[in-house]
């Protein structure tokens, strides 16, 4: 077991997938030493490789470290990882810190932090935005709910990740706005795919319709990252379909909880479970747009190679 001082200086790490793997890499190296955990097991030669403290379950892992952090799918793997029968909880003293970077539902996050204040342990919801690329540079922005004393015990270790980190107050408040962010973000896509089609079936091809939205500024964002559903780039993982439903869901989750309208939102949500019941989950969910294009009998034209 871990002195006091090497779990002081170890970072805990839950969760390597595609946003967790490029997070803890970063952390290593800025000069973090590690202690890592992932469901799957055929990640352990790899990390071990990479000088990682490999942990074969969280609570084996927690009681090396006094700061955790997640990165997760989603509210059931941050329960089982927090308080299940071999959690975090079962290994950390009193005084650790965890930090879920996962994107949680609102709900969950209250109920993980209440179960670790009886535990003596600060919880903090940090989810994040950037994506993979900014998960490696270091240049995500955060957004934080919790005690702000837990918050200042940690960032110098989440500066290393983050070019911003935005405090939003209680336990509840970071997960709700990564919701509505991904809200936004998502749904104003499904918009874009939309209109996309709508002028491929009137005439106008997907390339000149974006080279218009460019023109007046009206695209946003959507046409400025437009060549990525013109290629047909749908095997980048970056944001998986399956990932953007659910954060979708939850919103709606939130919205009818807090008893806010979103009919959009739902609209949006629909059809990223058609794109999901179409075996398009591990796609990337620019993928959804083939669920518009066969309900409206077109397909939207291709641009050949990157402008």
């Amino acid at each position: 077991m871990a002195t006091e001082s090497t779990r002081k200086r170890r970072l805990g790490f839950v969760g390597l997938g595609a946003m967790g793997s490029a997070m803890a890499a970063r952390l290593q190296e800025t000069g973090h030493d590690l202690a890592v955990h992932d469901r799957n097991p055929d990640l352990k030669a790899e990390w071990i490789r990479r000088g990682a403290q490999w942990h074969e379950t969280p609570a084996d892992l927690a009681r090396e470290v006094s700061r955790v952090l997640l990165s997760l799918p989603g509210p059931p793997e941050v329960e089982a990882v927090v308080g299940g029968e071999a959690g975090l909880l079962a290994g950390l003293g009193p005084g650790a810190v965890i930090v879920d970077l996962s994107t949680n539902s609102i709900a969950s996050v209250r109920a993980r932090a209440s179960q670790c204040r009886t535990a003596g342990i600060e919880f903090l919801d940090a989810p994040v935005s950037g994506g993979i690329r900014g998960a490696r540079e270091g240049t995500l922005v955060l957004m934080v709910g919790g005690p702000a004393e837990a918050l200042e015990r940690v960032r110098p270790t989440l500066d290393h990740l983050a070019r911003s980190i935005l405090h939003f107050g209680a336990n509840g408040t970071g997960s709700a706005a990564k919701l509505v962010h991904n809200q936004f973000y998502i749904c104003s896509e499904v918009l874009f795919f939309e209109a996309l089609v709508l002028a491929e079936k009137a005439g106008i091809t997907a390339p000149e319709m974006v080279d218009l939205l460019r023109s007046t500024g009206a695209g946003g964002v959507h046409a400025q990252l437009a060549d990525r559903i013109l290629e047909r780039r749908f095997d980048d993982r970056s944001f998986a379909l399956a990932l953007a439903e659910k954060d979708v869901a939850l919103a709606l989750e939130a919205a009818r909880s807090l008893e806010v309208p979103t009919p959009t939102a739902a609209a949006a949500h629909e059809l990223l479970a058609e794109a999901r019941s179409r075996g398009l989950s591990e796609e990337n969910f620019w993928a959804a747009v083939e669920v518009l294009e066969a309900r409206a009998g077109v397909r939207i034209s291709a641009r050949q190679g990157v402008e």
